[in-house]
């Protein structure tokens, strides 16, 4: 393959400017040539010429409004959500209500050009990045599976820059209250001869936390993390038509996590009264990852097409465990240990200089191995309330009818302790070809696009999990034992499935020319989300099946056996693996209409859309009401429609410049079909959908003789969102305030920051357990101090 695209190379010599993984600045762009080739291998042109609605944030938004992560981000961008909650394991992003808290994600996320498999990646540090494209609706016909809500599109620095601007290296040190956090990033850039550059950056980002474990006396969200990345990029002077990228990083983190405190008691017979307002798990939450990240881009620029291939390699493997029940009590403990690995090849074909018809295709073939063990620990009072409790009430009735005869019966628990042992291994084959084509002026200014994708999808489960129990049986007569005999009974699932999806999905779009290089669309496109498997049902599946095969195990009992019978105590029938751990995927369609307008001169630029989406099959994740673990149902059907709007727009105030970013989103996202049988919750709203997202940033710089100051201040909101399906719980719409100020000298910046200014106490998330209601706290009031230094 390389030697392939190295001898189209030499044949390009021609091309007078190269793919470069960063758009250019003002001053890149008077260097590099007339025809600007598109960073993305499925874009032709420019981001803002595409009729799509999308949002940018660039390298100098990031610093001034301190933003080191997707979390950070997503509050200045319209109709994007990523709730900041429990760990870097539950990255869980949300486009216009469409996302996913567990199992795959419904946003994807690619890194300079790679997909990234597993969501618990999405949280990565921000050190390198230099800009985040936000591309909201459905991305399926061109990306595939799992971003039917929409597509995040991250680029870091390229070290190709070096050879306009030389040598870059930078250190950043900061510190922050409340958590006492501390801070450092280095990255340098430099050229390897006239052909050739590389960079390489670190960081180290740790803080104590700002909740305190009131039962454990400590702080219990604290965390480290740390990681290093090189790049190599290969791009000859005199055949700027090949470009070579090959990119390795690695990163760690360490936390604890899952610090969830009670809200209230939902059932008044509730195990654990009391700790309203509290975090008073026996044991802290802990999330440790490990996250490897390989690839190689390359791509060739020849007369008339840009062929572009991607290579990619990934490996993370983790540890989470939680304190389940959040309580003093010693009820049960979740862990659960990933190993994945994934080989990926997306080849991608697309035009070059005709102005009529711009086209593309391409292929996409990927294999991701993912090994699972995750085993449930039950305490001594998880025993006692979650499994004897109900032995005994299943033995009410028996000891009712046997008391006239001065008889009862007992069965009894021996383990102080008991293992719900599970190992699963999911490997997933994915396979797609994909085509798009732009037809330009089919009437004057009017241009049609229409794409197509089938994608299909190989998956497979299978598992080994169970437990076992030592028990004693007792039957007295007037007090007098009559049999005090021990038995051991255990339940097992051990199996496999499969399951195949294949998917077509199209899109269709009309774009309209306006003068000035604006233009208005409308676009009808389908989505798609993979179906899977909830593997810690079996948690939950467990007790009952143990229960079941306890009963089983006295019936077979030639002694004990006839009595059980006499007395109408018979085992149960066991939860099924098939019926109840599989999802179906979620479809959906997506009807948009847009505009991009640059206004005054290019003193602004607004971005507008409206949407309307169906959702068939809806995915919504819950909590097994045992509490042990999480699982994803299929809720019918749903509907969301709203729209979002962006203002940039800079102007000269006492010839200094003063710049002012607004966006607003609106979802209004419902069920349409959800009947549960014993409850409905048709037309109630989808939960974690926020029905308002909005930020507004100004900002203002003055130029003096040997630096610079700039300062601003920013205000992003969010809400109403409902947590629960029923939507008795909802986060009304709240307000955080943030501010910066900055002095830039040629070769040292210090920054002082300030977010949640007024110390807002908001709820970030909740979700409902056992009885009971739990939240998430919210960062509180922070300020921090920045220093940057460049050689």
């Amino acid at each position: 393959m390389l030697l392939a695209f190295a001898l189209m190379g030499n044949g390009a010599a021609w091309a007078q400017t190269a793919s470069s993984a960063t758009e250019p600045t003002t001053e890149q762009q008077a260097w590099l040539d007339e025809v600007s080739i598109s960073a993305d291998p499925k874009m032709v042109g420019s981001l803002a010429s595409q009729p799509q609605s999308y949002s940018v944030i660039g390298a100098t938004e990031m610093e001034q409004q301190g933003i080191r992560s997707l979390k950070s981000a997503t509050q200045f961008v319209p109709n994007l959500y990523m709730p900041d909650y429990g760990s870097r394991l539950t990255s869980s992003l949300y486009i216009r209500g469409v996302g996913s808290r567990i199992n795959t994600p419904a946003v994807g996320m690619y890194v300079d050009d790679v997909a990234y498999k597993e969501r618990s990646a999405f949280d990565l540090d921000f050190s390198d990045v230099e800009r985040i494209e936000v591309l909201r609706g459905p991305q399926s016909t061109l990306y595939g599976r799992n971003a039917m809500g929409g597509l995040l599109k991250v680029y870091t620095f390229d070290p190709l820059t070096t050879r306009r601007f030389g040598r870059q290296t930078q250190l950043r040190i900061g510190a922050s209250t409340e958590d006492a956090g501390r801070y450092v990033n280095f990255r340098t850039a430099n050229m390897a001869g006239d052909d050739a550059a590389f960079s390489f950056s670190g960081f180290y980002d740790g803080n104590d936390g700002y909740n305190r474990n009131t039962w454990l006396n400590r702080r219990s969200n604290g965390s480290e993390a740390g990681g290093a990345k090189f790049r190599y990029v290969y791009n000859p002077l005199r055949h700027r038509g090949f470009t070579a990228d090959f990119q390795t990083s690695i990163e760690y983190s360490n936390e604890n996590a899952y610090d969830y405190y009670k809200v209230a008691d939902i059932d008044e017979s509730s195990y654990t009264p009391g700790g309203i307002g509290e975090i008073r798990s026996g044991k802290l939450g802990n999330y440790r990852r490990t996250l490897l990240n390989n690839s190689l881009k390359l791509q060739t620029i020849q007369r008339h097409f840009v062929l572009t291939s991607v290579s990619a390699w990934q490996y993370l493997t983790d540890r989470m465990f939680m304190d389940q029940d959040f309580s003093p009590a010693d009820l049960f403990t979740l862990e659960q240990r990933q190993h994945s690995h994934s080989l990926s090849e997306e080849l991608v074909v697309k035009s070059h200089g005709n102005d009529r018809l711009e086209w593309l295709g391409g292929v996409y073939v990927a294999q991701q191995w993912l090994k699972t063990d995750a085993p449930v620990h039950f305490g001594a009072d998880g025993i006692q309330q979650m499994i004897q409790n109900g032995i005994d009430r299943g033995f009410d009735a028996a000891n009712a009818a046997m008391g006239a005869m001065g008889m009862n019966i007992d069965m009894h628990i021996d383990d102080k302790s008991m293992l719900v042992d599970g190992l699963f291994d999911t490997p997933t084959f994915n396979a797609a070809a994909f085509g798009q084509a732009t037809l330009k002026n089919l009437l004057p200014k009017l241009n049609v696009t229409a794409g197509i994708r089938v994608d299909y999808e190989h998956t497979k489960l299978t598992y080994d999990t169970g437990a076992t129990s030592n028990f004693t049986f007792a039957m007295m007569r007037n007090g007098i034992p009559m049999i005090n005999s021990p038995f051991s009974s255990t339940s097992r699932y051990d199996g496999v499935i499969r399951h195949d999806y294949t998917q077509v999905l199209p899109r269709v779009t009309l774009s309209y020319d306006l003068p000035n290089k604006n233009l208005v669309y409308a676009t009808v496109s389908k989505g798609f989300r993979s179906g899977g498997y909830n593997i810690q049902k079996f948690g939950d599946m467990i007790p009952t099946s143990l229960k079941n095969e306890m009963m089983a195990t006295l019936a077979a009992d030639p002694v004990i056996g006839p009595s059980m019978s006499r007395y109408g105590m018979a085992a149960g029938e066991n939860p099924s693996a098939d019926s109840t751990t599989v999802f179906k995927p979620e479809t959906s369609w997506n009807y948009e209409v847009g505009t991009h307008l640059q206004l005054f001169n290019g003193h602004a630029t607004v971005t507008a859309s409206a949407f309307y989406i169906l959702t068939k099959d809806q995915q919504i994740a819950r909590f097994a009401s045992s509490g042990l673990g999480r699982q994803m149902v299929n809720a019918g059907k749903s509907q969301s429609f709203g729209g979002e709007i962006s203002l940039s727009t800079w102007m000269s105030l006492w010839r200094n410049p003063l710049t002012l970013r607004l966006s607003y989103g609106y979802t209004h996202a419902t069920f349409t079909d959800y009947d549960l049988g014993d409850v409905d919750y048709t037309d109630n709203y989808v939960p974690f959908a926020p029905q308002h997202t909005f930020s507004a940033a100004v900002g203002y710089m003055v130029n003096m003789k040997h630096s610079r100051l700039d300062i601003g201040v920013d205000a992003t909101g969010l809400g109403r969102t409902y947590w629960t399906e029923d939507n008795r719980v909802s986060e009304p719409l709240y307000v955080l305030f943030g501010a910066h100020a900055g002095i830039h000298f040629d070769h040292v910046s210090v920054r002082l920051w300030g977010k949640n200014l007024t110390d807002k106490a908001y709820v970030p998330f909740y979700y409902e357990s056992m009885s009971q209601g739990f939240a998430q706290t919210s960062r509180p009031r922070q300020a921090g101090i920045d220093v940057t230094v460049r050689f």
